[in-house]
């Protein structure tokens, strides 16, 4: 179920948004993280997914119409229509995501994302993937996984923080 590292960076540097699902949303939320992601990318829900969570949601997440039905097959056309992520951690809608072709985040790639994106330290990360694991059910591979893109985000962070400490120097 896990992609490639390469894939999966280029999935984080593209990423405005997604449909979200009530496992996500309810993850975020005990995080304490819905708001922030919220505020920063474009965040979607159908109206299924809107009484499956039963609270209010942030301000800025959009309720959008979408297909009759249960609120894992209304994901995956809702989220294609918007040339949006899929955003679960249901393992069963991001197999239904991957064999759309689509592309889906679980809430660890989402920490991972906003470390990318310097959104949270180094440190926050740890700590928000700590809790993460007290609630989510991840298995081996998806936890190695997200291991390698931390791994390579870190030292691509590295190479880019050295790269411009060592144009400031020339600057100089």
């Amino acid at each position: 179920m896990t992609m490639d590292i390469k894939t999966a960076l280029h999935d984080v540097q593209q990423f405005k948004g997604g449909v979200i699902d009530t496992s996500t949303l309810i993850y975020l939320e005990r995080l304490g993280l819905l708001n922030r992601l919220a505020s920063v990318y474009r965040l979607l829900v159908v109206p299924q997914v809107l009484q499956e969570f039963g609270r209010s949601l942030p301000v800025q997440v959009i309720c959008v119409e979408a297909p009759p039905g249960a609120a894992d097959q209304a994901l995956c056309p809702v989220a294609s229509d918007h040339r949006l992520a899929v955003l679960s951690d249901d393992k069963h809608v991001l197999i239904l995501a991957r064999s759309a072709g689509l592309v889906y985040f679980n809430t660890l790639m989402l920490l991972l994302l906003m470390l990318y994106n310097d959104q949270l330290t180094v440190v926050q990360y740890r700590a928000f993937f700590h809790d993460l694991l007290i609630f989510a059910r991840y298995s081996y591979a998806v936890r190695a996984f997200g291991d390698q893109l931390l791994e390579h985000i870190l030292s691509e962070k590295k190479r880019l923080t050295g790269r411009k400490t060592f144009l400031l120097q020339r600057e100089r």
